[in-house]
């Protein structure tokens, strides 16, 4: 069983459902060409497909880059008068912020909130056919943005839906318990082995 970090988590697993936080076996690229690991709150096998799953307690946020986040939190750490290290890097600042009373900071401005994020580790997990689900416990009904409001289900560029519609699509035993979810991810992604090179004989005369 994944280790149970909020109380969000603890509801879903009292629902029956398998947590299985993984640090997933890929590794993605923000669009500064920075690295970063993503990890999953759920693995669901239906109908031999695999789905990566995060749940989130609210919407996302709009920032585009581990460092635009960085920065971010930064200057809100240094606004709440939060004792950090101005050289520490975006997880070390997010984790300091977390533990405060403005928590809401996170959601608002780290880069594990963003739905950019979110699309990148999609369009990853897409190419070993790995699909990628966010489940939100709440969403407003439609976004608005540059003036225009979206079916937020629409907005998104990955598969997203409520807790809700979740629950009634989906069962307590699609979700794989930890150990197996890791072996199927982890052979998902493996290499796959190169054909043997054909060897071609050509005729020679010796003299």
């Amino acid at each position: 069983m994944a280790e149970l970090h909020s109380q969000l988590e603890k509801d879903i697993f009292n629902r029956g459902y398998n947590l299985s936080e993984i640090t997933l076996p890929v590794t993605f690229t923000d669009r500064d060409g920075h690295g970063f690991q993503a990890k999953s709150d759920a693995v669901m096998l239906v109908n031999d497909q695999l789905t990566v799953i995060e749940f989130k307690d609210s919407s996302m946020n709009p920032k585009t880059s581990i460092d635009t986040c960085r920065k971010k939190l930064l200057a809100q750490c240094n606004w709440h008068q939060v004792n950090v290290d101005p050289t520490w890097s975006h997880n070390e600042l997010s984790a300091a912020l977390w533990k405060t009373d403005w928590r809401s900071d996170c959601i608002h401005y780290a880069w594990n909130h963003s739905r950019i994020k979110s699309e990148i580790v999609s369009r990853g997990l897409a190419a070993h056919d790995i699909n990628y689900l966010v489940v939100f416990m709440r969403h407003p009904a439609t976004i608005t943005y540059k003036k225009k409001d979206y079916y937020f289900q629409n907005f998104y560029k990955f598969k997203s839906c409520t807790f809700r519609e979740f629950k009634n699509k989906y069962k307590t035993s699609d979700m794989l318990p930890l150990h197996l979810a890791k072996q199927l991810l982890a052979d998902k992604v493996k290499p796959k082995p190169k054909p043997p090179a054909m060897i071609t004989t050509m005729n020679q005369d010796w003299y």
